[in-house]
């Protein structure tokens, strides 16, 4: 970077020489300067034709040239006829204007020795110093030559002179006002009072050395350049006198000046979707023509945008903290403050007036001050370049726009200081913590840049920027599943984890199925509704699990927690999940990242299947480049393992953001299913009380009911006694087969209902039974009808559809069976189907179900293929069996009887066969009934004959709203 001095240095080269005290007995006037001129000029004869400001025609214009002389001329109050000086001038500073520059380079350098010892070598020369002051009564011209000196550390430039009359060295210090706008300064400190100084002309040689000794601002044109002096006395000290200079005419010839800058980025790899450390640099060729022409113009703003597809790193997030604006201390002296953890690279500027190599420093990640990343405040960075040697720190801002959708930066440094500038190079880190991504294809992408002079000339640059390795465009992601516990039946807590290589497409969508058996329990946990899980808020009694998500290239990404929730209905499922991560990375705090699952339930085997929303791919323009997501179902008392010890597979379908999908899997072996008790405990009632003979059509009301913590039911066989058969013509409609797949059978095909409660949910599961036509296909492939089945669709929280076939054993039973069962437990499942009109059940010609007991088969086997066999008796709408008390032959072929009524109702005794007659008796419980039944003309005739004839006798009561109940006598041989 330049160390500004110019026109206003001359100035400050005359106060150099030695205040002289007033002649004892003056008188003294006000100290101050009565005179202060200063510029850079094209023409000056010393003594003589001196470029002044009465002669403007005589000052140097053109911006960015290097003019022949610097002028600085100032001359003290002075009294009396000697006119000496009214005080004796103390410290001396100029301020030179903004980017006027001199260049400490451009000769070489004398040593302190050498000058204290006059021997400073001609070439070293830069100037001369033309001061007048008092000596021996009169005013006395002195002339001096000024060397440019090799400076002490910590100072930017040094210059130096000897003056005969003082016998002494005076060193002009130089200065840069980084803390401001970089403008020039120099400094004479501890001026003697010992000679009274009148007046100094300083003449610099513009053009000294390799002729840029003196480099005129590059701009604006036409605006008046102003110097400053300040100036205090040994009479007060401390006390400084300020003044003024502004040039009669202001430098022209801006759009003469030279602008070419260029950009240039590189890389430490070029492999597409690595971490990257990226080095960019803005060049600005200097000094191209010589101390003929002028020099480049010195850059303002300059805006430099990174290829399509590099973009920031979410692992730099890794222990990163934010400079902010304080520690920076721009504007300020104070050193730079900004914490270790805040470095993300490294800056080194060149500069024509400094050596090679002297301006270097840190990048810093800046506090940000906005969460809009198109704003360039949000992502911040801090450039400081400083040179201990120099005493010189730079410390610029530069904001840093990031595309909300694509994630391209644009990085801007807008009102740079007017210092010329050949290189500024950022070096951003890599490694592990890199700070930027490369692309994630190869190709051949491009680098812009757009650059704005201080003269006001534009330009723009470009620099290519390749990316040829790794370019297959992999997709391996790893699969992993696993549970806290293996036992059969537990409550463990689930993990799923998914990951993919540095490089490979990023995850754009996560579909997992759990195996049939391992199931979660949303009873009790309350749903998060449906806006406050998409805004992230849901309550913390929703909560179900933790997720972890591991983002950003390298072997080290960003992980960061969240949280993961129960919603109510989702994406077509009946629940739904909300995974919530606070996007906090370092000093960024980007908000919440949101993302929806749907938990959707297969309805014949009740697997779980959970498929994310497209997972977001951008976050405030960083692309969040997921490497990992594993995510775990910790409630307690959520999730339930099977109760089968089969090997159960979760398997994973997951696709890229480029469409490429693979398919994992991951097995959980069940342990210490035989451990589990199964004993299921079945019951069947018939109904209707009129449907108890042959031919009409009972209804059949069966329960299932099975203690918690035993194995979940496989299937269920129940074969029905000779009573009954099906009779499937009696149903109003039977559904199509194809509807009975699809579970959309017409509600005329419903043959009763069905409900089934399960600790799993809050609420039973309701729905019809359907009878589907039976079908199955033989070796062509061709449909064979077979015995009807039944379809129960069970609906509620969840949506589940059992199915059952029908048919009849080698003994011509009906037999019922339910197979491949859920794994699920079940407190209760009841089916209840219609009897009557439409019944599908009939009694079988000439049974009578209240004759007699009528007992079914049911075998059940559990998950865990325990069998359990058991027989259920039949409950039936039948009366209770009146009682024969007493039962006596009379001649005559009469019989008396006396049956005894369990109930009140309607009883009717006969003969069995119709030998003999009939008598009915309304009769009260308990009533006891005598008759003598008399025997049939037929059978009078017959015992006339002498003919053998027996009967029984038959009691059939009927209780009210009951079936009949019918008992019989053993056969009795009737009497003459």
């Amino acid at each position: 970077m330049k160390l500004l001095f110019g026109r206003g240095a001359w100035i400050a080269a005359a106060m150099m020489v030695s205040v002289l005290a007033c002649a004892p007995g003056a008188a003294w006037g006000d100290f101050g300067v009565s005179k202060f001129d200063a510029g850079v000029c094209n023409h000056n004869v010393e003594p003589g034709d001196q470029c002044t400001r009465d002669t403007p025609d005589y000052f140097y214009r053109q911006a960015a040239g290097h003019p022949q002389w610097g002028i600085t001329d100032f001359k003290f109050n002075t009294t009396g006829l000697l006119q000496a000086p009214d005080g004796n001038v103390k410290d001396v500073r100029v301020d030179l204007p903004v980017g006027l520059s001199v260049n400490p380079e451009a000769t070489p350098k004398c040593a302190t020795a050498q000058l204290q010892a006059n021997a400073c070598p001609p070439s070293a020369a830069v100037g001369t110093n033309y001061i007048t002051a008092i000596s021996g009564g009169a005013q006395v011209p002195i002339s001096t030559t000024v060397y440019n000196m090799e400076q002490p550390p910590g100072m930017p430039a040094r210059f130096g002179m000897t003056v005969p009359l003082v016998g002494g060295e005076i060193y002009l210090d130089g200065g840069v006002a980084w803390d401001g706008d970089y403008h020039e300064s120099f400094d004479i400190r501890e001026i003697t009072d010992s000679v009274p100084l009148v007046e100094s002309r300083l003449v610099f040689n513009g053009r000294a050395g390799d002729g840029t000794f003196i480099t005129m601002p590059s701009g604006p044109c036409d605006e008046l350049e102003t110097t400053r002096l300040a100036v205090d006395s040994h009479q007060n000290p401390g006390v400084f006198l300020r003044y003024a200079t502004t040039t009669p005419v202001g430098a022209t010839g801006c759009e003469a000046v030279p602008f070419a800058p260029g950009v240039a980025i590189t890389s430490d790899t070029r492999r597409a979707g690595a971490a990257a450390g990226v080095t960019i640099d803005v060049t600005v060729p200097q000094n191209p023509n010589g101390k003929d022409q002028p020099n480049s113009a010195t850059l303002r703003d300059a805006h430099v945008t990174l290829p399509e597809g590099m973009a920031l790193n979410p692992s730099a997030a890794v222990g990163l903290e934010a400079c902010t604006d304080d520690q920076l201390g721009k504007g300020t002296t104070r050193p730079v403050g900004c914490p270790a953890a805040s470095a993300i690279g490294t800056v080194q500027i060149e500069t024509p007036v400094l050596p090679a190599g002297t301006l270097s420093g840190t990048v810093y990640l800046a506090k940000p001050l906005s969460s809009n990343p198109a704003s360039g405040d949000e992502y911040r960075m801090f450039l400081v370049a400083e040179s201990p040697r120099f005493g010189i720190s730079v410390r610029l801002v530069g904001n840093v726009q990031a595309d909300p959708q694509t994630g391209r930066l644009t990085a801007s440094f807008v009102g740079n200081p007017q210092i010329p500038v050949s290189l500024v190079r950022v070096a951003l880190r890599g490694g592990e913590r890199a700070t930027l991504v490369n692309p994630a294809s190869c190709g051949r992408g491009t680098a812009s840049a757009s650059f704005t002079a201080w003269s006001g000339a534009s330009a723009t640059a470009s620099s290519p920027y390749v990316v040829d390795e790794g370019c297959d465009g992999a997709f391996g992601p790893s699969f992993g599943a696993s549970v806290s516990t293996a036992k059969a039946g537990a409550s463990p807590s689930f993990t799923t984890t998914i990951a993919r290589g540095d490089g490979d497409q990023a995850l754009s969508r996560i579909d997992v199925s759990l195996p049939p058996g391992l199931l979660a329990k949303p009873a009790g946990i309350p749903l998060c509704p449906d806006a406050a899980a998409s805004a992230g808020t849901c309550p913390e009694s929703s909560r179900i699990g933790s997720v972890s998500v591991a983002s950003g290239a390298g072997p080290s990404p960003l992980t960061l927690g969240g949280r993961m929730y129960l919603t109510g209905p989702y994406g077509g499922g009946p629940y739904g999940l909300a995974i919530v991560v606070p996007a906090v990375a370092g000093p960024y705090d980007l908000g919440l990242v949101v993302v929806r699952a749907s938990i959707q339930l297969d309805r014949n085997d009740a697997h779980v299947r959970v498929l994310s929303d497209p997972l977001p791919t951008i976050l405030d323009g960083i692309p969040l480049n997921v490497r990992s997501v594993a995510v775990t179902i910790d409630r307690p008392d959520t999730m339930r393992n099977p109760t089968s010890c089969g090997l159960a597979r979760v398997t994973g379908s997951l696709t890229s953001v480029g469409g490429a999908t693979a398919l994992r899997d991951a097995g959980i072996q069940p342990t210490d299913c035989g451990a589990l008790a199964f004993s299921p405990k079945t019951a069947i009632a018939l109904t209707g009380a009129t449907q108890m003979t042959d031919g009409k059509h009972p209804g059949v009301d069966a329960t299932v009911t099975q203690a918690a913590g035993q194995a979940n039911i496989h299937d269920v066989k129940v074969t029905l006694p000779l009573t009954f058969a099906l009779d499937p013509d009696n149903a109003e409609t039977l559904c199509e087969y194809d509807d009975g797949l699809k579970g959309a059978c017409p509600a005329k095909s419903a043959i009763g209902t069905a409900t089934a409660k399960t600790p799993l949910l809050d609420r039973p599961l309701t729905g019809k039974v359907y009878f589907v036509k039976g079908v199955r296909f033989n070796a062509q492939g061709q449909r064979i009808r077979t015995l009807p089945t039944l379809l129960v669709s069970l609906r509620g929280q969840i949506a589940l559809d059992l199915r059952a076939t029908t048919a009849v054993d080698a003994k011509s039973r009906l037999v019922t069976t339910f197979a491949a069962i859920p794994d699920a437990a079940v407190s209760s499942f009841r089916m209840v189907l219609n009897g009557g009109r439409h019944g599908i059940l009939v009694v079988t010609s000439g049974k009578d179900v209240c004759a007699g007991a009528q007992k079914a088969s049911v075998v059940a086997t559990g998950q865990n293929g325990k069998r359990q066999t058991s027989t259920a008796t039949l409950s039936k709408p039948c009366s209770p069996a009146p009682k024969m008390v007493n039962m006596a032959r009379l001649s005559g072929g009469r019989v008396s009887v006396a049956v005894r009524a369990a109930a009140a109702g309607r009883l009717t005794i006969r003969g069995a066969a119709g030998r003999l007659g009939s008598a009915t008796r309304r009769v009260k419980k308990h009533q006891l009934v005598r008759v003598t039944l008399k025997p049939s003309k037929t059978t009078r005739r017959a015992l006339a004959r002498g003919r053998r004839v027996s009967e029984r006798v038959a009691a059939r009561f009927a209780a009210k709203g009951k079936g009949a109940t019918t008992v019989k006598s053993r056969a009795l041989r009737l009497r003459r």
